[in-house]
Order: structure tokens, then C-alpha cells, then sequence
């Protein structure tokens, strides 16, 4: 650092008070202390920063102190934390940094010596020093813990900074500091400007960009910096020379478009460019020659017209041009050749008649010509071939009747001649065969290789090869020649033949035994099987659903405990598959409510397949099956599926005739009164009421009422014999209040453990554990409503076939509507009024034997038959 003056303000008056310091610091005033001097006195440029050096010398004392102050200009910088000790060590010593903007109050910061190489921030005094210490022994004691001055890390801005030691450690003899304070940031990083710095003021002129081309355009991007780049001069016009001059700019010359051709004409196009367009020659004569040429133009010569051939007539028309007309060479005479010579005319040659041929009769009539009469070669006998030989003459040879087609039967009479009869083609009533008869092999039979074929072969297919099954086929339980569906009189005598044969039947598989999940592979009482036709149905238990350890027992103890079983069992029908294409998801509005978190949300609100709904489509019914059912490990393809469902898609039950008789149509005005709310539509299974899903009180035990007086005011037939498959089962609800509720099948329940606390008429308003109250509808016990087509074939009924017959199921609905209106009568489940109704009109239910004596279920019996 170069020195240079100062204003005579600062230098004084710093360097007034640091004399003053000197003497004021404790140590003795001897002859070897000396007052302290500036270092470095000079006009520096702040764009540099600033570099303070000062030392202090013990023996003599004596001070070198670092001073700097702009001739122009200010630095603003940070409060230093730490002075760097660059000779010796500042032991408990002291350092001071003063520096000032202009003619304000200068700022002095102490800094207190670590023991070795910095003296740290002790603090700092705005304004002059009231007694100067140039020692260490009086810090600063004229200031106050109130002083309003900067600390370490301040940012602050000043022209003038003055740096001084006042006592590091003696032994070392001089104790020297550096300061560095950095100068500001120039560069902008960005290549559009030139940054200087000028007296601690920054710049950033832009940079000259014009390359004084008229040809480029001139721009400049902050991170590239300058770009020149070539304008676009193409006008898009082909009838243009486009060039650019880097003085003159853009020009587009038009191009040269004559030919020097007499023959064209010349034109440019803006897109295509010059043109050179033929002109037109032909002046619509057809008598001339057009032609062109390039020098002087169009010309139109009249053509030659003579053909030296005698056998034409030559002429010309404007119209159609030259003509070669032929002369009239016919003289009226068949016998004659008439000819003509393109150089000696015409002329007439008599025929020549013979034939040659032992079969015609030649001739020659001047009108008719020449002729060659067939012989008569006709024996009159079918059974010939009649013939004639050109040399020999007439021929007759017998005819083949063997026309080497297995498929007709070969004869020949000699008026009738030969026959070949169709033979009848057997009909094997095998509607996925083909009859018919091959040539070569006679009467075939051959397998149609349809989606529904296909999917009949996979449907009592018991070997499912590659998928690992247990021998059992969807027509193992959907028995054919039992509408598609298991009764439990085919179980039964299946069981019986299984017995005498010896030979096993699949469907009699220890998975379906009532005792598999105590014996395993050695169960064998099939007592659900052969008593009542249900087969096991293995459902995952939800989230906060429990088996109790009660068993069947009618009731479940209250000390009984959850088991840890997480899959419950219930027994099931196995429903037909006819009609099933009329089943499924309904189409229309009518949904099932979604069930609230935390219950698992209902599957299939608009209807499925199973019994409970549970399944999408046709496939997934299917694949679940073989999977339960059938014990398959490996899934089968997803065209093996979509087969079955096609082939399932065309089992209908017989349609009855029309029209109905007077009982069959009083007992459909009755099914339209008291069923078709639930068996309505097409398929006798969607339902205009709340939902597909309804509980009848089909599973065991069913509700029974004490009565008032009399008795009971309402009976369910007992289906006893289903007692040994109830379990009772503990739902978890969502504030953790335990509901307990025993049944033979929890219905949809299974699916979503949606249940509620309290039954109706609790209203919600009062519901200590919801859900409850008569405003929800839980899943418990809830199955999809079946469809009715076909319903006279298709008995026992119900999900357990706990109905015998269409009597028994009168029966039930006895007890279920007249429970019904005491508990809920609410409209329009349980009337004909529309929704809403404020009186609900009670004409649903059929009459009872004992109101009109068995008259409505009559006719309603016989309705149903004709589904």
C-alpha cells in the first residue's frame, strides 16, 4: 500500500488520540516510549478494499499504527469477529480499530488478545475516546453497557480506518496484526455489461452489440453474452432472386421467365416457380396435322388420306378424321367365300362342304350355307352313353353309377337314367357338433369350436389340465338334469352310489364335510351335503369381526371369548345357472348405500353374483369356484373364463305359453302386488325399493315373538335342522362398543362388518354407540335378491334350501310380512302407495289359507309356474 495524504481532520485527530493513549495506558513514561506514528498514511482506491498493518515494539516502546483514508469513495463491510496476529502473540493484550465516514464521529472497537495469534471482539464506542489509553490497564472505562455501537458482524460503511496495538506479549518483542477488509463485488456475471468500479461505486454499462451488419440481427444474452445471427431473407417467393448486403440489406430480384419458345407460354407462379406452358395446337380438325415450332409458331397441314387398298373407300371428316371405309364384298350367297384383295378387288370362292366326318350330313343352301347335320345317335336307354366316332360312326356305352360319394346312394333306370340320392344325415341333437357327411367317410358329427362350446367342455371338464384340480367340474354342484343346481335328493343319491359302487364322486370332497376343520383329510360327515344340499362357503372374517369360542350353542355364554380363527364358514345352496344371463348388476339407478369408515365398503352395489353378491361378473364367479371348489393352483386363462360365461349366457329355462289362463293371470295381479317391489323387471331380481340387498329371515334361529294375550302375532318356520351350523359372531364398531349376533350366515355382513348397535326405533339422536337407529340399514343377514324365472324347477329354495317347496316359501312370507308391519311398516316396502306416502296402505302380503281358503295362493302358485 502506497501512502498518500489525508484530510487533516482524521490524521490529527487519530493520531492525537492514540498519543494520548500512549501515555495513559500504565506503563511508565521513560525515554524508550515513543508516540505512536501512522504506517501507512494514503489515498487508496475502496474499490480494492482495505489492508491495515500495525505493530508494537517493547523495547523501545514504541507504536506503528496502520492508517488508511480514501481520497474518494467509502467501503462498507462487515464488524471483523477476530485481528490476526501476524508476529508474536497478544497474550491479555489489547487492539483497537477506529474508522469514520466523512466528518462524522469516528467508531473505536476493542478487541481483548486469546493468549496467541487474535485479538476477539470486545466491543465497540462511537465518538471520540474521552481519555486516550494507549495501554492495556484502562479499558475503555468510560464506557457503559448502554453504548448504541455495532458489534461483530455489523455491516457499516466508512472512508477512513486507523489500526492500533496497544499491548500484546513483551517477551516476544513486537507484537504485529493484520487487518483485511475486502473490497466489494464487481462482476455482475452477466457477459451483456462491462463492470468497473470507480471510488468504491460500482458499474454496469452495457456492451456494444451492433456489428454494423444491415444482414444479421445484433442481440446479447446475459449467460451466452453477444450474438449476431443471419436474418431470414427468403420471401417465399419463387418468382424471386433473394440476397442480403451487409450495407444495402435485404433484396428480392424478380428471375428471368422467357424461354425464347414460340411453343409456350411463360408465366411464374409464386409457390411453383416459372412456368413454361404449352400452347394449344389443335384447331378441331381432324383433317389436319398440328404442330409447333419454336421459331415460328403453330401450323396446321392437311393429312394424306389415301390407303392404296383397293378393298377401302378413303375420306376424311373434320369431325372424326381420316376414314378407311371397307367395300360391300357380300353377293348375297352362303355357298360363296367373298373375300377381297387390296390389290385386285374383290372376289367370291366357292365353299368346300365335307366335313370329314362320319357323324354329320353336309350340305349347302345358297341362303342357309354350309351344313354338317348331327346323325341321329339317341338309343332311347338313360342308361347309355350315346355316341358317334368321327371314323366309325354311332356308339352306345353303358353309363358309370358310382359317383364315388360316400354320401348318396347310385341307381339307373332306362327312363329315369342315373340317380344319386342324399343319404339322411343322423341328428345327434348335440347342438355344439355339426352334422353332415363327408364324401369319402359318410356321416360326421364334428365339434364346433365356439365360445359357448367351449366353454360347455369347460364347464364339466373334471380334469382341467395344467390348472391342478381335485377332480371336480362346475357341473360337479350345477347337476344338469337338475336345472344346473344341487338338490340335496341328487346329493343323497350320488352318496348312496359312491357307497354300493365304491367308485368316488367328487362332489363328496373332505373340504365340504361338516367335520373338515376338526379331522382335515379325514372328514366324512357330509350331513349339510346329502341332508340339505349346502356346500361350504369360506369367507376372510373383516377387520372387526370376531368368531366366538361358543360354538353353536343358542345363546352364546357371556363369558365367551373371541377364537382366532380369521375365515368363518357358512353353508350355502348352490343356486342354479339358468337365467343366469338375466342376473347380475342391475342397470338402473336404484343403489346400495356405501357403508362409512371404518366398515370395508360394499362390493357390488348394484347387484353381483353369488348369493350375497359378492362377484362382478360371470368370469369372476367362475375363477372363484374352480379356486374354492375346485382346489385349482394355477389360474386359468382369461379365454377359458369368458368361454364359461358365454356358455353360462345361453342357459335359459323354457319360456310357458300365451297366453295366460284366468287362474294364472289373477296370480300375476297378486305377484304385481305383493312381489314384484323386490321380483321385479325382466329378470324377476331387480328391485325398486332401497337396495338389491334385503334380509327375509332366512338363516337360523329365526325371530320369534312371545305375543301379546293370544300369542304369538307372527311365526317363522323353525328350520331346526340348520342349528349346527350357527355361530355367533362379535362386531367391533368404530368408538370400540362390542355388538354380539348369532346366526347360520351373517349375509353380506361378511363382506363389510357393517352393523348396527342398536336396532330401530332407536333414533340416532339418542345412539350411544353409532351406527344405530332406525334411519341405517346394516348388512347383517342382507342377501342379493334371486331371480324368479324358472322358479317352479329349481326347488328347495332359499340361500340354506330351507324352503321345500313354493308353499313353504308362502309360508315364511307369512311370518316375515306380518313381523314386518308390527316392527317397520314403512312405505313402499311394505304397500302399493308410492314413496313417501304418508299412510302406507297394507295390501301386500298374500292372503292366508284361513282368509279366503287358500284361493290367492293358488293362483299365484300356478303364475309362478309360468315364469
Amino acid at each position: 500500500m502506497q501512502p498518500s495524504p489525508v484530510s487533516r481532520f482524521n490524521v490529527s485527530s487519530l493520531l492525537g488520540a492514540f498519543a494520548g493513549l500512549a501515555f495513559a495506558g500504565g506503563c511508565s513514561s521513560s525515554g524508550d516510549e515513543t508516540e505512536s506514528v501512522a504506517q501507512a498514511v494514503t489515498g487508496g482506491n475502496a474499490c480494492d478494499g482495505v489492508q491495515l498493518d500495525a505493530s508494537r515494539q517493547y523495547q523501545p516502546t514504541t507504536w506503528t499504527d496502520a492508517h488508511l483514508a480514501f481520497a474518494a469513495g467509502s467501503l462498507t463491510f462487515s464488524v471483523p469477529s477476530a485481528i490476526l496476529v501476524t508476529h508474536g502473540t497478544s497474550a491479555n493484550g489489547k487492539t483497537k480499530f477506529t474508522f469514520s465516514l466523512g466528518s462524522g464521529a469516528p467508531t473505536t472497537c476493542v478487541y481483548r488478545g486469546d493468549g496467541a495469534t487474535h485479538y476477539n471482539f470486545v466491543k465497540c464506542k462511537r465518538g471520540p475516546v474521552a481519555q486516550p489509553d494507549v495501554d492495556d490497564d484502562d479499558t475503555d472505562r468510560d464506557d457503559g453497557p448502554r453504548d448504541p455501537s455495532p458489534v461483530a458482524g455489523t455491516t457499516v460503511t466508512a472512508d477512513s480506518f486507523t489500526l492500533h496495538v496497544n499491548k500484546g506479549s513483551k517477551q516476544a518483542g513486537t507484537t504485529a496484526v493484520s487487518l483485511h477488509l475486502a473490497g466489494p463485488m464487481i462482476a455482475d456475471n452477466d457477459l451483456c455489461t462491462v463492470d468497473t468500479c470507480n471510488a468504491g461505486v460500482i458499474t454496469h454499462s452495457p456492451v456494444d452489440i451492433d456489428d454494423h451488419n444491415a444482414c444479421t440481427a445484433d442481440a446479447c444474452a446475459a449467460a451466452t453474452g453477444v450474438s449476431h445471427t443471419a436474418i431470414a431473407y427468403d420471401d417465399h417467393d419463387a418468382c424471386t432472386v433473394d440476397a442480403c448486403d451487409a450495407v444495402a440489406g435485404i433484396s428480392h430480384t424478380p428471375v428471368n421467365i422467357d424461354d425464347n419458345n414460340a411453343c409456350t407460354v411463360d408465366a411464374c407462379d409464386a409457390q411453383l416457380g416459372t412456368t413454361h406452358t404449352a400452347v394449344a395446337i389443335d384447331d378441331g380438325n381432324a383433317c389436319t396435322a398440328d404442330s409447333c415450332n419454336a421459331l415460328t409458331g403453330v401450323s396446321h397441314d392437311a393429312v394424306a388420306i389415301d390407303d392404296n387398298d383397293a378393298c377401302t373407300a378413303d375420306s376424311c371428316d373434320p369431325l372424326v378424321g381420316v376414314a378407311h371405309t371397307a367395300v360391300a364384298i357380300d353377293d348375297g350367297n352362303a355357298c360363296t367365300a367373298d373375300a377381297c384383295d387390296a390389290v385386285a378387288g374383290v372376289s367370291h370362292t366357292a365353299l368346300a362342304i365335307d366335313d370329314g366326318n362320319a357323324c354329320t350330313a353336309d350340305a349347302c343352301d345358297s341362303v342357309a350355307g354350309v351344313t354338317h347335320t348331327a346323325v341321329a345317335i339317341d338309343d332311347n336307354n338313360a342308361c347309355t352313353a350315346d355316341a358317334c366316332d368321327t371314323v366309325s360312326g354311332v356308339t352306345h356305352t353303358a353309363v358309370a353309377i358310382d359317383d364315388g360319394n360316400a354320401c348318396t346312394s347310385d341307381a339307373c333306370t332306362a327312363l329315369g337314367g342315373v340317380t344319386h340320392t342324399a343319404i339322411a344325415i343322423a341328428d345327434d341333437h348335440d347342438s355344439c357338433t355339426t352334422d353332415a357327411c363327408d364324401p369319402t367317410v359318410g356321416v360326421t358329427h364334428t365339434p364346433v369350436d365356439s365360445n359357448v362350446c367351449r366353454g360347455r367342455a369347460n364347464f364339466n371338464d373334471t380334469e382341467l389340465a395344467g390348472l391342478g384340480g381335485n377332480g371336480r367340474a362346475c357341473a360337479t354342484c350345477h347337476v344338469e338334469s337338475e336345472n344346473f343346481q344341487l338338490t340335496p335328493a341328487n346329493a343323497e343319491a350320488r352318496f348312496q352310489a359312491m357307497q354300493s359302487s365304491g367308485i368316488p364322486d367328487p362332489l363328496f370332497l373332505p373340504i365340504d364335510a361338516d367335520d373338515f376343520r376338526v379331522n382335515g383329510d379325514a372328514a366324512s360327515n357330509f350331513t349339510n351335503l346329502r341332508q340339505r344340499g349346502l356346500v361350504r362357503i369360506s369367507i376372510p372374517l373383516p377387520p372387526n369381526v370376531k368368531l366366538l369360542n361358543c360354538g353353536s350353542q343358542v345363546p352364546c355364554p357371556a363369558s365367551a371369548v373371541p377364537t382366532t380363527e380369521t375365515v368363518a364358514d357358512v353353508w350355502r345352496s348352490t343356486p342354479s345357472v339358468l337365467n343366469v344371463a338375466n342376473t347380475g348388476p342391475d342397470t338402473g339407478s336404484v343403489t346400495w348405500p356405501t357403508r362409512p369408515a371404518p366398515f370395508v365398503d360394499n362390493p357390488n352395489h348394484k347387484g353381483g353374483y353369488q348369493l350375497d353378491g359378492r362377484v362382478d361378473t360371470l368370469q369372476n364367479q367362475a375363477l372363484g369356484a374352480l379356486r374354492g371348489h375346485a382346489g385349482i393352483t394355477t389360474d386359468p386363462s382369461a379365454g377359458f373364463l369368458n368361454d364359461i360365461a358365454a356358455y353360462e349366457s345361453t342357459l335359459f329355462s323354457a319360456a310357458q305359453p300365451l297366453p295366460l289362463s284366468p287362474l294364472e293371470d289373477s296370480g300375476r295381479v297378486i305377484f304385481n302386488r305383493a312381489c314384484a317391489s323386490c321380483h321385479g323387471g325382466a329378470a324377476g331380481s331387480t328391485a325398486a325399493v332401497s337396495g338389491r340387498y334385503v334380509d327375509i329371515s332366512t338363516a337360523y334361529p329365526r325371530p320369534v315373538d312371545a305375543g301379546i294375550g293370544g300369542g304369538p302375532r307372527w311365526v317363522y318356520p323353525t328350520a331346526s335342522q340348520l342349528a349346527g351350523n350357527v355361530r355367533t359372531y362379535e362386531f367391533t364398531l368404530p368408538d370400540g362398543f362390542k355388538v354380539r349376533k348369532t346366526t347360520t350366515d351373517p349375509g353380506r355382513a361378511l363382506l363389510t362388518g357393517f352393523v348396527v348397535s342398536a336396532a330401530a326405533p332407536v333414533p340416532p339422536a339418542v345412539c350411544a354407540h353409532p351406527p344405530c337407529g332406525a334411519a341405517t340399514s346394516d348388512d347383517f343377514q342382507k342377501f342379493d335378491i334371486p331371480g324368479l324365472k324358472g322358479i317352479a324347477h329349481t326347488a328347495p329354495y332359499f340361500i340354506n334350501n330351507s324352503a321345500a317347496t313354493l308353499t313353504d316359501v308362502l309360508d315364511h312370507y307369512d311370518g316375515f310380512f306380518n313381523r314386518t308391519k308390527i316392527t317397520n311398516n314403512v312405505s313402499p316396502v311394505l304397500s302399493t302407495n308410492e314413496p313417501g306416502s304418508p299412510t302406507p296402505l297394507w295390501d301386500r302380503p298374500v292372503k292366508r289359507v284361513d282368509e279366503d281358503g287358500g284361493a290367492e295362493r293358488t293362483a299365484l302358485l300356478a303364475y309362478l309356474a309360468t315364469l
